[in-house]
């Protein structure tokens, strides 16, 4: 009698191959997505950092046709203080702003994103991001040229 109670008992969990297996799988798993994630990170910072300078640009021509000269702020319509910078919206890049041009009059600008020191983030593929009051766009980092880094 003893013999069929035991063989009627079904056993339940699982055996120690089949959580080998389930952790192999999602091993597997987070190394591909774990790469495609954090690009993706990555490239919605930069185009937040694009979208924020292409604002600096804007204030900055709304500026110079009132004032006939660019600003060293990045803030320009503010008024407040100058040398000023932005922080982008997720707060991964600062923004900051050089006039250029001899005398008074500053007759061009150059607008530089760059990483937020202590974030998160570090972005080596497309670390500054620039743009000209001619519109020139430029960047500098490892392994992508100007045109992919704004184009990504």
């Amino acid at each position: 009698m003893s013999n069929s109670i035991q063989s009627s008992k079904k056993q339940n969990g699982f055996t120690l191959i089949e959580i080998l297996i389930v952790v192999a799988i999602i091993g597997i798993l987070t190394m591909v997505a774990l790469p495609a994630y954090q690009n993706s990170v990555l490239r919605s910072g930069r185009a937040d950092a694009k979208t924020e300078l292409l604002t600096v640009a804007s204030d900055q021509e709304r500026f110079f046709s009132a004032n006939n000269s660019y600003s060293s702020d990045a803030i320009p319509l503010d008024g407040e203080t100058a040398n000023a910078t932005r922080i982008t919206q997720n707060g991964l890049y600062e923004i900051k702003v050089e006039a250029c041009g001899g005398g008074t009059l500053a007759t061009c600008f150059i607008a530089t994103a760059t990483i937020v020191v202590g974030s998160a983030q570090v972005d080596d593929i497309c670390a500054t991001l620039t743009l000209t009051s001619t519109g020139v766009r430029g960047a500098t980092g490892t392994g992508a040229t100007t045109e992919e880094c704004w184009q990504r």
